[in-house]
């Protein structure tokens, strides 16, 4: 019997129960018969759809893997063709139009220009980095105001919460870098890391110094220009005390210590710092346990920067500065600049704009 016709026979079975001269003893044989015959439909139903499903799973991650294959490949084959142009090498028909006329960096090569830049920067892993085209409009709390308590039955009240814009535009970030002739015998995956590397570690500097001293003209807008952080405390021009530290985090709001650190130039943290002690005599600054590479102030991490000006100092969240890759880096050649010599500039070059988005998530710290 199929499954529709056990179903039907058990509907059949349940109004010959309610008769008066029903054989019950029968019918719950039957039933018993029919319930049994029904599961094992069922079983055979379901065994049967899971290696259905089994199979199909099989053939689509087959699928996927050979589309990944065949996507690596591709990107290979095209990085391999973006850096042989780069050295000057002549490209057949088929290369060129790999290339095509916009030669783009590819997805790999600009991961690890991030990824560099990442490592020569001590600032760039704690902000906020997008990538988004064109200009954009990020919205931030400017009046807030907290939840209230209701009674049972009553009506809240409209509070007048508002938002901000901080709007990032676009400013032209640009490294070149002359290298000889030579290059063109380099393989392409060296080749690859000596570009790179060359101009990952000065856009790095170039980003780091706009991050804390960008003017906003031609250039993102640091945080230690005039304006952009209003919470300010200070340290005695006769020397720089405990009492003049603990004023700095207790200046910055609760909601901003998460993820909070302190930022000095070299001299200013080893000179000034590193020797001040609390009140009980022991040191205000620890070495952090995990990895014993950083500096704990107070509890907080301490991010040592040679473009903090002397007798300056930063304490806050970086997560409320926000930097945004208006353009992708494009990496390209140019031969003619230094034919008389025969080498070659290469140039780096992005479209970048960056400020802070929340003026109260630092506190800036100078000297009086």
């Amino acid at each position: 019997m199929t499954l529709k016709e056990i179903n039907e026979r058990l509907i059949q079975l349940r109004s010959e129960i309610s008769m008066p001269d029903s054989d019950l003893v029968a019918i719950e044989k039957e039933i018993d018969k029919l319930t049994e015959e029904k599961r094992e439909l069922n079983a055979k139903l379901e065994k049967r759809q899971k290696l259905i499903d089994k199979a199909l799973t099989i053939n689509a991650n087959e699928e996927e893997k050979t589309e990944r294959k065949e996507s690596k490949n591709m990107e290979m084959n095209y990085r391999s063709v973006f850096f042989k142009n780069l050295q000057g090498h002549e490209l057949n028909i088929e290369e060129r139009a790999l290339l095509g006329t916009s030669a783009v960096i590819p997805t790999e090569t600009l991961n690890r220009v991030v990824e560099r830049l990442e490592e020569h920067s001590v600032l760039l892993p704690f902000i906020t980095r997008l990538s988004i085209p064109g200009n954009v409009t990020l919205p931030v709390e400017n009046v807030k105001n907290e939840a209230s308590w209701v009674a049972m039955g009553g009506a809240s009240t409209d509070s007048a919460d508002s938002f901000a814009a901080v709007a990032l535009t676009a400013h032209k970030l640009i490294k070149t870098v002359e290298i000889g002739a030579d290059v063109a015998a380099m393989a392409i995956d060296a080749f690859e890391s000596f570009i790179v590397d060359a101009l990952a570690k000065k856009l790095a500097r170039a980003i780091e110094n706009a991050i804390l001293n960008g003017t906003g003209s031609l250039q993102p807008t640091g945080l230690l220009l005039t304006g952009q952080v209003t919470q300010i405390e200070t340290w005695t021009a006769t020397g720089m005390t405990y009492a003049d530290l603990l004023k700095v985090p207790a200046r910055l709001p609760s909601p901003y210590h998460r993820g909070a650190r302190w930022v000095f130039n070299r001299a200013t943290f080893f000179q000034t710092v590193l020797a001040i002690v609390d009140t009980t005599g022991r040191p205000v600054v620890l070495r952090e346990v995990e990895g014993g590479s950083g500096f704990l102030l107070l509890g907080y991490p301490v991010v040592i920067n040679d473009f903090v000006p002397a007798n300056q100092a930063i304490f806050g969240n970086f997560e409320y500065y926000a930097l945004n890759f208006a353009k992708a880096f494009e990496i390209s050649k140019d031969s003619s600049v230094a034919f008389r010599v025969g080498s070659q500039v290469y140039r780096a070059l992005a479209l970048v704009d960056a400020r802070p988005t929340m003026a109260e998530a630092f506190v800036r710290f100078n000297r009086a």
